[in-house]
């Protein structure tokens, strides 16, 4: 009996192990596994009611038979006792060892049914995301959703220093303040966030969101007469009717027509910029500093203020279709004169001074060298 209780123990473990690996796979690929995890009840109750339910008839041990041969992949076990092979042999639980097998089970049963705390930051009455300087104030509506209860309570800090503790799942923050009507660029934040109250693996889990809108100085590009900046009654009117960008770009190509150049209109930062092309870089493209620059949404919305703006413009007209680069380089915008040194005089090489030398004449006479000196 004690053997067949063991089998049915074993059998049982092993299909926990298959069928909660089934749960995980179905999860991850996005179907219900709900079934799979009724079935892992049903075989954890079985070997509990075999391991710590007491003594078993041989009825109740034909009925947990029929019941775990049903759960999924289906095998006949006898239900009478083996008796008639004595070299199987049972080893004895280990003291330090008893439930480890459960704690996997509880483990591995953990992973698949805990779903992670999420956290999602809705507004309402702008779009996140990134606008020119100057853009407007604007007063919104902000919707929060968690899908599992918070540890404490749910954090949502807004601009200005505001901040909102909520225990609420669903909620709504009305007449939020979005200040991007100034003269520079801006990032306004709204982030939230909370600690799940159910532990997985002994940790609080953290869920956040996070909204962001900022402003930023846009670049503009286009083509026009070489005299087009100089001649114009409004010149920032002038930038404005170019191509604007709010992301300025980096390469790009551009058909400039018969009797026009290229101009490109950026917030001047100091730092160099160099235009090429395909066949080399553009000498003399920078031609100096547009003051007092103010983008559309200043003028609309009446914003004070105004910065520098670099101004680039191609020398050659009617380059047809071409590609042109512009890179940020780490050096100063600026003009560099180069003056060489004057050519030195290089002085006339002398000889060096002859020494006197000294002669000697003579012949060898066996081994005695004879002679003189002069």
């Amino acid at each position: 009996m004690e053997q067949k209780i063991e089998l049915l123990i074993n059998v049982a473990a092993q299909k926990i192990v298959e069928i909660a690996r089934d749960a995980r796979e179905k999860q991850l690929h996005g179907f219900d596994a709900d079934h799979e995890f009724c079935l892992l009840t049903r075989l954890q109750a079985i070997i509990f009611r075999l391991r710590h339910g007491g003594p078993v008839s041989l009825g109740e041990l034909r009925n947990t038979e029929e019941l775990l041969s049903n759960i999924g992949e289906r095998k006949n076990f006898p239900f009478r006792p083996i008796v008639t092979q004595p070299n199987i042999e049972i080893k004895p639980k280990d003291p330090c060892c008893d439930g480890t097998l459960d704690g996997r089970i509880t483990d591995l049963q953990q992973q698949v049914n805990y779903q992670p705390p999420t956290l999602r930051l809705t507004p309402v009455g702008l779009n996140e995301g990134t606008y020119e300087v100057g853009h407007g104030d604007f007063v919104i509506d902000v919707n929060w959703r968690a899908n599992k209860f918070p540890l404490t309570v749910i954090t949502i800090r807004y601009p200005e220093n505001e901040t909102r503790l909520s225990e609420n799942l669903v909620g709504t923050e009305e007449e939020v303040i979005i200040n991007l009507a100034v003269a520079e660029a801006v990032t306004r934040r709204i982030n939230g966030f909370y600690n799940d109250r159910t532990a997985f693996r002994g940790t609080h889990l953290l869920a956040q969101d996070e909204l962001n809108f900022r402003t930023v100085w846009p670049c503009y590009w286009g083509t026009a007469p070489k005299d087009a900046f100089d001649d114009a009654e409004d010149k920032n009117a002038f930038i404005r009717s170019l191509n604007r960008e709010l992301e300025c770009f980096t390469c790009m190509d551009i058909v400039i027509p018969e009797g026009h150049v290229f101009w490109y209109f950026y917030r001047h930062t100091g730092l160099r910029k160099l235009v090429t092309v395909e066949n080399g870089k553009i000498e003399g493209s920078f031609k100096g500093i547009h003051e007092n620059f103010r983008t559309q949404s200043m003028e609309d919305n009446d914003v004070p203020g105004g910065i520098d703006y670099g101004v680039i413009r191609t020398d050659h007209e009617s380059l047809g279709c071409v590609r042109i680069c512009i890179d940020t380089v780490q050096c100063p915008e600026t003009n560099f004169d180069i003056e060489f040194p004057e050519e030195e005089v290089l002085r006339e090489v002398q000889d060096p001074e002859q020494e006197d030398t000294i002669t000697i004449e003579g012949s060898w006479s066996e081994l005695v060298c004879t002679g003189s000196i002069e």
